[in-house]
């Protein structure tokens, strides 16, 4: 599709993955020139067999997205057999350190290879890379044998399982203990340690004590708390979270924290909404535009201050994230790169009922809608008779309008209303009889 720069990608979904150009540059002949990449049929042709990674699961009416850029994540490394050179995590800000590490792997790597250091190598040897390395290059090579084995579309690779990728992504010392409740979960994460931090291993065990896990940590009431839109403050404030098709609108309220000296509640209950606001955004998986509408404050100083103190909550977020200055009004606009889609749309769906707009029609409104529909129905086809079909509270709302055969004289058609206790509260149907 040249006008979206972008094609299509069978990728063997129900929804065809999108590759755009910008992520397609390794097919061009000068794939590390600067300025814009060609266009996108001067890199793709349809028929053509691709090599990708998915870069974001696919969500709501999205595919995947989809890149040529391949990479392969491990604990302190993350291997891009298409990029060369070093690049070290934002989140590494010791400059010592940062030139230490970047030494230490130009050393490791060939020619044709480059690698993104972790935040967990901070600290790690020369020796602990060349093992990563060594590892991650034999992946790659058996995704490349494996890809001239099949018929595309298919899988060629598959990241870790969700308790090795916790191990590998968050456990960053052998002395954590780590417990597990599933057997085959714990076997896998076992396995991935052993290669990477094994000294870790005979500190993971099975989990075999009386109840839940999650029990045990009252973890399923924190679960819980996560889908609701609003999140208590320390101080008595709260923040209300509601995500719309463009973005997610958070406010900031005081809930009657304003004694003594309203600078400084405002100050403090924002200081606490910003921490709060960091760590929502993680633990929901939000990605995206994102306003915060923070209580106004008089001092320039104090703005200052709360966006900081959100800049700096965000600095340990594992999804880029792009803050900007707290406007007169309180506002602050920032962004998120989504990774995947919103915990609550992995976990819920739309509500059958009122298919996701978060309310109903009232019974009247529906009664209305029904009569307007019966109407219609008469005008464009005169004479027999109808059925209106609803729940029992709308056909009352209808017969509180007029009954049955008053309706039939104006419509100049016979009326039947029927009550059905399995319609949905606002639905209805206009039938018409033989």
């Amino acid at each position: 599709m040249p006008g979206l720069r972008a094609a299509f990608v069978d990728v063997g979904l129900k929804r065809d993955g999108f590759l755009s150009a910008d992520s397609a540059r390794e097919l061009a002949e000068d794939q590390h020139g600067d300025g814009p990449p060609p266009p996108i049929n001067k890199l793709v042709r349809e028929g053509d067999s691709l090599l990708v990674q998915v870069a974001r699961d696919a969500f709501g009416d999205k595919g995947a997205r989809l890149t040529t850029s391949l990479s392969l994540p491990g604990r302190t490394l993350i291997y891009s057999p298409y990029r060369t050179g070093v690049a070290l995590s934002r989140r590494i800000l010791d400059e010592k350190e940062r030139q230490r590490l970047s030494d230490a792997l130009e050393e490791l790597l060939g020619d044709d290879e480059g690698v993104i250091v972790r935040t967990n190598a901070e600290g790690a040897g020369p020796e602990e890379f060349s093992q990563e390395l060594d590892a991650l290059r034999q992946v790659w090579r058996t995704i490349l044998r494996n890809a001239d084995k099949v018929d595309p579309p298919a899988v060629i690779h598959t990241d870790l399982g969700v308790v090795a990728r916790a191990v590998r992504d968050y456990v960053a010392s052998p002395e954590t203990a780590v417990f597990v409740d599933d057997a085959e979960a714990l076997a896998d994460a076992k396995a991935y340690a052993g290669t990477i931090m094994p000294a870790l291993v005979d500190r993971m065990s099975l989990y075999t004590g009386s109840g839940s896990l999650f029990d045990r940590h009252e973890l399923e009431d924190q679960v819980a708390e996560v889908f609701e839109p609003s999140v208590p403050l320390p101080g008595g404030g709260r923040i209300i979270i509601e995500t719309t098709a463009a973005l997610t609108a958070i406010d900031v309220d005081s809930k009657g924290r304003n004694r003594g000296n309203p600078e400084e509640a405002a100050l403090q209950t924002n200081l606490e909404a910003a921490e709060e606001v960091g760590r929502q955004l993680r633990l929901r998986g939000i990605g995206g535009a994102v306003v915060v509408d923070f209580i106004q404050m008089r001092r320039r100083g104090n703005a200052e201050r709360v966006v900081e103190a959100l800049r700096e909550v965000l600095h340990e977020d594992p999804a880029p994230t792009d803050v900007g200055t707290l406007s007169r009004f309180g506002l602050l606009e920032m962004t998120r790169r989504r990774t995947g889609p919103a915990l609550s749309e992995i976990v819920s769906q739309a509500c059958p009922v009122c298919e996701g707009r978060g309310s109903i029609d009232t019974a009247e409104t529906a009664a209305d809608h029904a009569l307007a529909t019966a109407e219609r129905e008469a005008e464009e086809n005169p004479g027999g008779s109808l059925t209106i079909v609803a729940v029992p509270d709308v056909i009352s709302a209808i017969e509180r309008t007029a009954d049955a055969d008053a309706l039939g004289r104006r419509l100049g058609c016979k009326i039947t209303l029927r009550r059905d206790e399995a319609f949905a509260p606002d639905h209805f149907d206009v039938v018409r009889d033989n």
